[in-house]
């Protein structure tokens, strides 16, 4: 059995060597390295889950449930990653715009006072675009619930009424 066979059946250690084999060819390729494991760990999750319910080892809802909360996952480490990253570059950028109005040593400074509040403003987010995607996805899985639920009882009452 090959190794993204093993991967796809649920090995860890394969599921990871594969995962990481397919980030480092994306970042060879001149990817961000965040978003390659984030693409790379989605297509091989992805497929292990399909892999999963088509031999009967998890249900249609246990792999849609589990899919919900990968992807709350990617979200909640893509911003970990970029979060700060980004509140700085906008912080340095309109402290730069600010301070500029001081010339070009107040533009420097202004630069870098707004990286520093950009990073604090980043670390604040952080936790609070976790707990958000989180709620999301617990919402998105309790919809998922009583789509499949009301679907269900909509078929079962016509497979009732036309005495199937």
């Amino acid at each position: 059995m090959s190794i993204v066979d093993q991967a796809l059946r649920g090995n860890a250690d394969s599921f990871d060597t594969v995962r990481k084999l397919g980030a480092l060819s994306q970042v060879l390729s001149g990817e961000d390295a965040v978003d390659s494991v984030i693409a790379s760990d989605k297509v091989l999750f992805t497929m292990s889950e399909s892999v999963a319910v088509a031999e009967g080892a998890s249900s249609e809802q246990d792999a849609f449930e589990n899919l919900i909360d990968r992807a709350a996952v990617y979200v909640t480490v893509w911003a970990q990653q970029k979060c700060v990253e980004l509140c700085e570059a906008g912080g340095a950028l309109l402290g730069a715009k600010i301070g500029a109005i001081f010339g070009p040593k107040g533009s420097e400074i202004g630069a870098k006072i707004g990286k520093w509040l950009g990073n604090k403003v980043g670390n604040t987010l952080k936790p609070v675009v976790e707990k958000g995607v989180q709620l999301i996805a617990n919402v998105a899985k309790t919809v998922w619930g009583t789509v499949k639920s009301v679907v269900s009882s909509i078929c079962n009452t016509v497979a009732n009424w036309l005495g199937w």
